[in-house]
């Protein structure tokens, strides 16, 4: 998995079975857990400035957030709306490389909380 970022953007790439695993840990969170997965630091970061090197998820109440601390993402939020955030990681080994999923706020997502950063999650 490679997590790259430049400004407020953000992608997170991987092949399907990485990403699939990403979606299974999201809903088996429970509240009072975390989990942390490494990612490719070695990775080339263009078309993005920077690679970060874990993304790590955090239960805690309320929608998701993703923000960035340090050299990892970080991805909060109660254990429901992680297992809805679940479903942006599910893909299949037929999708093609490319193949991706936006995952943001906007007015009347109670699913993602404003001010969470704009997240691409792409089949690689």
């Amino acid at each position: 998995m490679v997590i790259r970022e430049a400004g407020a953007e953000l992608d997170v790439s991987g092949a399907p079975a990485e990403l699939r695993e990403v979606a299974h840990v999201l809903t088996q969170m429970e509240a009072g857990h975390g989990h942390e997965f490494a990612a490719d630091t070695v990775a080339d970061p263009a078309p993005y400035t920077r690679v970060l090197a874990a993304f790590r998820v955090a239960t805690s109440g309320g929608p998701v957030r993703v923000s960035v601390v340090g050299n990892a993402l970080l991805v909060t939020g109660a254990p429901e709306m992680l297992a809805r955030l679940a479903g942006f990681f599910a893909f299949s080994d037929a999708d093609q490389h490319g193949t991706h999923q936006h995952h943001e706020w906007w007015e009347g997502n109670e699913s993602v909380a404003p001010g969470s950063r704009p997240l691409t999650i792409t089949r690689s």
